[in-house]
């Protein structure tokens, strides 16, 4: 599944597995002053299990949201620098196209907590 990356000021980088941790850092309120880029990989026109993704910045992705495809979380997240390429996807595997601009802790928390239910509901 698509993966995603925090350059911090001064350079260190963080890698994520998951598209999810990787937002609860990036909107964690005391990470934010000290994040100088980020990226996530772009699976327009890939195929799920490439791993060949271009990475892109955080802010030019569509996302889409509660899928059927899972992630190495489980449930995850997608990014497509496509609209068209999400809309695609989401025809196959259902899910949500959120912009990136409609992302932020509120609706980030909302969306965790819903992944748990229906997590806790399904054992």
């Amino acid at each position: 599944g698509p993966k995603g990356q925090i350059v911090l000021e001064g350079g260190k980088r963080l890698f994520f597995c998951d598209i999810k941790g990787f937002f609860q850092s990036y909107l964690d309120p005391n990470q934010q002053h000290k994040i100088a880029k980020a990226f996530v990989q772009d699976f327009s026109g890939k195929s799920w299990a490439s791993h060949n993704a271009s990475w892109i910045d955080v802010s030019q992705a569509n996302y889409v949201f509660n899928s059927k495809k899972q992630g190495a979380m489980g449930e995850t997240v997608i990014p497509f620098s496509s609209l068209v390429a999400a809309k695609l996807f989401i025809k196959e595997n259902q899910g949500n196209i959120i912009s990136f601009k409609q992302i932020n802790l509120k609706f980030f928390e909302q969306y965790l907590h819903e992944v748990r239910e229906r997590f806790r509901h399904a054992q």
